[in-house]
């Protein structure tokens, strides 16, 4: 049932209602202890589920309450009310990507720099292990000052079992128990193929996730389209999305580019960290408020090379003598001019140095040129592993096959 005007969660009393989805409503409400008003979103109850579900959420809102991000949609407080979990939050003014799209496509430069922003967000989110799972443009705000927050963060987790909700675009939230093999979780336009495919989903999901929004922000429709759910699921599996420079015909290649490896069928094909998308949309930014034309911004974007890092898979892994879970996931630090040539020159430290050794080189090389560390020797490494010289070698051929392909 909804909570009127006047109803007390502690302290907090409900002024008005803001909106409502398939998993329970949200109120602007007055925090009386710091008199400031706040969004409140209370579960329903009949999504709540069990103990255990309320469990999940609430150790899930803590974790989004751990980020301190000024994308990020600020968690102040968690509760319950009459059995319903409530999570208290930055009160935001403006609105959604969603409601932004209803206008049709948006400009370019205001498109980079809103997903350029989001992109931002969700790297704080996944430094600190968070992965989103249901990014989508309902899920993105933008303020009235321009400013873009990424907005609930593993509220999805808290599911009931094979449920399917409507939403007022036609799409569906698929939300099955977490805990279930083959579990599927998110909104089906947005999901990547491992979602889809019920396998673990990591931050390359939401990668995959951002440039679907970021495509549509630019044409004004989705890459993966279909008359049903089944349809957009077996378009995500299968199809590519269609070239951005038939709908947006200002889209500069490098954009286009970008947008191809986001939306990469697989993880390890995929851009590996949002923090890349951020980058790669900042450097097409800067080009072109420096006042090129688009393709100009893509031709004079590798006269500084970018960092990146590349994510090791399970069958990576596999390949070593020593098969250690922990390097599951374990990023390789390279930078790159990302020029486009047939020779690509490759530069490795030796003992004491790292991938900046190089740095200099990479940038006044007239042929592609990366700069790799080996593993565990990047700055800000927090896990050396411990590998043989012909592990280390065989992991820069996993690495160099991959640049070869891009």
């Amino acid at each position: 049932m909804p909570l009127a005007a006047g109803s007390k969660l502690g302290p907090y009393e409900i002024l008005a209602p803001i909106g409502a989805g398939g998993m329970g409503e949200v109120y602007r409400s007055r925090d009386n202890r710091l008199h400031r008003d706040v969004a409140l979103k209370i579960i329903s109850r009949e999504s709540s589920g069990d103990s255990e579900r309320i469990r999940r959420f609430e150790q899930e809102a803590r974790a989004a309450g751990t980020l301190s991000h000024p994308n990020v949609c600020a968690v102040y407080d968690l509760g319950t009310h009459e059995g319903s979990p409530f999570v208290v939050m930055e009160l935001l003014e403006g609105e959604t990507f969603r409601q932004l799209l209803q206008g049709g496509a948006v400009p370019l430069r205001k498109a980079l720099g809103y997903v350029a922003q989001a992109a931002e967000g969700l790297a704080a989110a996944h430094a600190k292990g968070i992965v989103h799972r249901d990014l989508k443009p309902e899920n993105l705000f933008v303020t009235r000052e321009g400013r873009v927050k990424v907005l609930d963060f593993g509220l999805a987790k808290l599911t009931a079992a094979e449920v399917q909700t409507p939403t007022p675009m036609g799409e569906t939230t698929l939300l099955y128990s977490m805990t279930s093999p083959g579990a599927i979780l998110g909104t089906t336009a947005y999901m990547s193929p491992e979602q889809v495919r019920g396998e673990p989903a990591d931050a390359r999901a939401d990668v995959f996730a951002l440039g679907i929004v970021l495509y549509e922000l630019l044409t004004g429709r989705r890459p993966f389209d279909g008359r049903s759910s089944a349809d957009v699921m077996s378009a995500i599996l299968n199809q590519d999305a269609p070239a951005v420079s038939t709908l947006c015909p200002t889209a500069p290649p490098q954009l286009a580019w970008l947008l191809r490896r986001c939306l990469a069928k697989a993880p390890d094909r995929r851009v590996q960290t949002s923090l890349d998308v951020r980058n790669e949309l900042e450097a097409l930014l800067r080009e072109l408020e420096l006042g090129g034309s688009a393709d100009a911004a893509a031709d004079r974007r590798t006269s500084e090379p970018a960092e990146r890092q590349f994510m090791l898979t399970a069958a990576h892994v596999r390949q070593l003598s020593v098969r250690n879970p922990k390097l599951i996931g374990y990023p390789l630090t390279f930078i790159d001019n990302e020029l486009e040539s047939e020779t690509l020159v490759v530069f490795c430290h030796g003992v004491g140095g790292d991938h900046r050794a190089f740095e200099a080189s990479v940038r006044s090389l007239p042929y592609r040129a990366v700069s790799v560390s080996l593993a565990g020797f990047a700055p800000g490494d927090t896990y050396r592993p411990v590998l043989a010289f012909d592990d280390q070698s065989q992991l820069l051929r996993i690495l160099l096959a991959e640049l070869v392909r891009m």
